[in-house]
């Protein structure tokens, strides 16, 4: 109605909507490719093994990259990180960084070059180059970071205190 006022959870979840959802959509395309490469992968071939280990290390990786998107973007607490100079309170969890971006570089051209037969090593090489990237993107989700946050300076208590302690939390 006119008259109704979004919290800020509600605020918070549409303007940050678009990111989650292409984040899912990428993990929704690539995981079931994979899968679908699993059966794929030649009985005689001298590699086999570095493909099985890294279309599965590139599938629990992804997976476990979702959940944690998932539970970001629905237990947020409704205000963005606070912007402080010379202090990085960002979280990965629902941004991507230069690292999750190189990281989609090489699982997607990885994913193209290896369903092609003559260019299956190429792709096995960006896939398996995608491998650490995928961990340490997830690594950066999970990190936890400690604010300390002076409550005794603290003259009223208004929308703008709660508000700075729910960024700091």
């Amino acid at each position: 109605s006119p008259h109704s006022v979004l919290s800020w959870v509600q605020l918070h979840r549409n303007r940050t909507y678009g990111g989650f959802v292409d984040a899912v959509c990428d993990k929704a395309f690539v995981i079931p490719c994979w899968i679908s490469l699993l059966h794929n992968v030649p009985e005689s071939q001298y590699l086999k093994i570095f493909q099985y280990t890294a279309l599965l290390c590139l599938i629990l990786a992804e997976t476990a990259s979702g959940c944690i998107r998932f539970q970001a973007y629905f237990t947020a607490g409704g205000v963005p990180a606070p912007k402080v100079v010379g202090f990085d309170f960002s979280t990965s969890a629902v941004k991507a960084d230069h690292i999750g971006k190189a990281k989609q570089t090489f699982e997607m051209v990885g994913t193209a070059l290896f369903c092609l037969p003559l260019t299956r090593y190429g792709g096995l090489l960006c896939l398996l180059l995608a491998v650490p990237l995928a961990y340490e993107s997830v690594r950066r989700k999970v990190k936890r970071r400690v604010i300390y946050v002076n409550g005794g300076s603290v003259k009223t208590f208004d929308n703008k205190t709660l508000k700075f302690w729910m960024q700091a939390k």
